[in-house]
């Protein structure tokens, strides 16, 4: 799913980016920002799939039946609510021992800046010797050449 089919099947089934947001737990900026373009994870594209394949599911028996009966949308509103549990349930278990172990790395980084500029100096030391090893190479060839 791409950002024009996002922005298209809002529209189609009258969801504001918020309401549309709240089905599928993000923020509606993060609707406005997958409608602008920006990269849709894995994870969301497939929410997003199955909301709207339940939204025309309840379209087609919508059109068949007439007016919506206050039931019919109880029921239906019911069963995306299902859905969503099931989804974010399903994503806190594959995905939560992941998140809390980058949230884990993170932490230690910006805590631990001293560290970091400890690595990147070396990092840098070792750069600058190795240029100057390569420098000093080829100034040797360049002798070699000159002596042949």
């Amino acid at each position: 799913m791409n950002s024009l089919e996002v922005k298209n099947n809002r529209k189609k089934y009258n969801l504001t980016q918020g309401q549309l947001a709240k089905m599928i737990g993000v923020s509606k900026k993060t609707i406005a920002n997958y409608e602008a373009g920006e990269t849709i994870p894995n994870t969301k594209r497939v929410i997003l799939h199955r909301v709207f394949d339940e939204l025309k599911q309840n379209k087609q028996e919508t059109e068949h039946d007439g007016d919506i009966s206050s039931d019919k949308e109880i029921e239906y509103l019911k069963k995306i609510n299902s859905f969503l549990e099931k989804e974010n349930k399903y994503i806190r278990e594959n995905f939560g021992k992941e998140i809390k172990g980058l949230k884990g790395m993170v932490e230690t980084l910006t805590k631990d800046n001293s560290k970091l500029k400890e690595v990147g100096t070396k990092i840098n030391k070792i750069i600058e010797e190795l240029s100057i090893k390569y420098q000093i190479d080829d100034e040797i060839k360049k002798v070699k050449n000159d002596e042949n």
